[in-house]
């Protein structure tokens, strides 16, 4: 099946993030060096209501979800639970033959970088929700990738995956979800660049204990 490609994060990747003057701390534990702030990353555990309790599949689970990467649907971004307000950054592991039901691995993340980057991306486009793909457009190249550094950071202290999830590709059903395993972590890439990161999409399935 063709696919529409659509990468805006110059890099998704961790980085060490060291900014002068910023009064953002709650997010992550922060360390003071010579006037400066190093922000490092939140290794916080953090549960979903939608994970734990009831039955599969789940219709509309998240109450916003910003994509931040698209291939025929959703391929990274954050959402928020519509019902415990927990936030994940999620990123795509794989997808079945007709990239409709997708396997993504999801990280917990301080609700103070959803916000912000929020913020962010709201100077270029209001949101909508419950599902937001933002334009990314703004006055100048050097805004833009102002905005997508500062987009950048807010991702890299999210914790590190805590759940693979099977979703549609628009992430507005959700069809199973487990604890991320010591043994199926080693197949999880360092990082994600948008694209799936496996190819074989049956281990996950039957992982997370999907029917056929």
């Amino acid at each position: 099946m063709p696919g529409y490609i659509q990468s805006r994060l110059p890099a998704l990747g961790m980085i060490n993030w060291f900014v002068a003057g910023d009064s953002r701390q709650a997010a992550a534990g922060v360390d003071f060096m010579g006037g400066d702030i190093m922000v490092t990353r939140d290794t916080g555990e953090q549960s979903c209501c939608e994970f734990s309790s009831g039955a599969f599949p789940k219709r509309e689970p998240f109450g916003k979800v910003l994509s931040l990467n698209w291939y025929d649907g959703t391929t990274s971004g954050l959402v928020q639970c519509s019902r415990c307000s927990a936030v994940f950054k999620y990123d795509i592991v794989d997808w079945d033959s007709n990239q409709e039901r997708r396997i993504f691995a999801f990280s917990p993340i301080n609700s103070a970088e959803f916000d912000h980057i929020i913020s962010l991306l709201s100077a270029s486009a209001s949101p909508s929700w419950p599902f937001w793909n933002p334009s990314w457009r703004f006055d100048s190249p050097k805004e833009k990738n102002r905005v997508a550094f500062e987009v950048d950071a807010c991702l890299s202290r999210a914790a590190l995956v805590e759940y693979i999830v099977a979703a549609d590709r628009m992430l507005q059903t959700l069809f199973g979800a487990k604890n991320l395993s010591d043994p199926a972590r080693n197949r999880l890439p360092e990082t994600f660049d948008g694209l799936p990161a496996s190819d074989d999409f049956n281990y996950w399935r039957e992982y997370i204990g999907l029917d056929e």
